[in-house]
């Protein structure tokens, strides 16, 4: 092959390999620009995707609102979401991972019925405490209620509502215990009750009037030191309570006892109280007996005990033809009241009639 043969044929070998790396070039380049046309498209999807998404996020979040602001929102909601709002499904890791990083958002909507549930759980337990609280005011039936009360107790745990009445109950199965040890331990325990009734419900007059009952009895069983500390823990619930239900004559009564105790202490046994123990409450029995007035007042029965302290405050100071008045009111008075108050009635008028 001579040279000039030789030129044409390197020359054409040159132009077919620069064709077909051209041809090569173009090709990749085309796969390229289509990958890229299908990324692009990809992402558009994507975005759009998420665009959806997050209007759906709005609709759940404005349908939560409306459930918030009434019950009857919230069941046409839940049709709603059914109805109108179907979330897209992908299987791309990119569209994983934005629910994933907004599923946050959705964790405040809950479609289950619990709402619902608790408002019929908490319309039962209401009826059953009103079942409770006729037993306890039948008192008779108080050992019914304590065991309906501890079995609701172990239920709902941390109920004021429960915690509460379950004091009350212990305190009437106190008032028929007389083993010592066993009282200590039943007071102990209705006190228990009622310090964790105040404090999960703090402006509940119920709760911190029969923890200041029981804080009452548990005085029983205290020296004299922890007695001052003692009555200073009753006095504020009673106070606590007054100031919640003004017009309750039993803690008008409550504290009139309080008042009445301090008031027998001799200027001699408070000097010496005061010097060993600190201060020590002023109460007159004029104090007292201003609060067993304003009991009187307030009272809806014909309360004996009342009347039999309101005389003996009257007698303390003197007024004897006043406190028979109320002796003799409160031998005629209607009220169930424990046998010693009866007996108590009945001495002093058979003691003061004579003068």
């Amino acid at each position: 092959m001579n040279n000039h043969t030789n030129a044409w044929f390197f020359l054409g070998a040159a132009v077919v390999g620069l064709v077909s790396a051209a041809g090569v070039y173009l090709v990749e380049h085309f796969r390229q620009e289509r990958r890229r046309h299908v990324f692009t498209q990809d992402l558009t999807r994507l975005d759009n995707q998420l665009s959806n998404l997050r209007k759906e996020l709005d609709v759940l979040r404005q349908l939560q609102k409306d459930r918030n602001n009434s019950s009857t929102h919230s069941k046409q909601s839940r049709r709603k979401v059914r109805n109108s709002s179907t979330l897209s499904v992908t299987s791309t890791e990119e569209y994983r991972s934005a629910v994933d990083e907004d599923s946050s958002d959705l964790e405040f909507y809950d479609l289950s019925s619990d709402e619902d549930n608790t408002s019929n759980t908490s319309s039962i337990l209401d009826k059953e405490l009103k079942d409770i609280d006729k037993l306890l005011d039948n008192e008779v039936e108080y050992l019914i209620a304590l065991k309906k009360l501890e079995e609701l107790n172990n239920k709902f745990l941390g109920n004021a509502d429960i915690l509460w009445r379950l004091g009350r109950a212990l305190k009437l199965k106190i008032n028929q215990t007389t083993d010592s040890e066993e009282r200590k331990q039943l007071i102990c325990k209705g006190v228990d009750c009622c310090e964790l009734a105040t404090q999960l419900k703090p402006n509940c007059a119920s709760c911190h009037k029969w923890m200041a009952v029981l804080v009452g009895l548990k005085s029983e069983f205290l020296p004299i030191n922890e007695k001052l500390i003692n009555g200073q823990l009753f006095k504020r619930h009673v106070e606590e309570a007054l100031s919640l239900t003004p017009n309750d004559s039993a803690l008008h009564h409550m504290l009139g006892r309080y008042a009445y105790e301090f008031a027998k202490i001799s200027w001699f046994e408070r000097s010496v109280a005061s010097t060993l123990f600190g201060e020590v409450p002023n109460y007159s029995y004029q104090d007292a007996l201003n609060l067993f007035l304003e009991a009187e007042k307030l009272s809806t029965r014909q309360w004996k005990e009342n009347r039999l302290y309101i005389a003996k405050c009257e007698l303390a100071i003197g007024q004897t033809d006043s406190a028979v008045e109320w002796l003799n009111k409160a031998e005629n008075s209607t009220s169930e009241e424990e046998d010693k108050v009866h007996e108590e009635v009945r001495s002093l008028l058979q003691k003061h009639k004579q003068r």
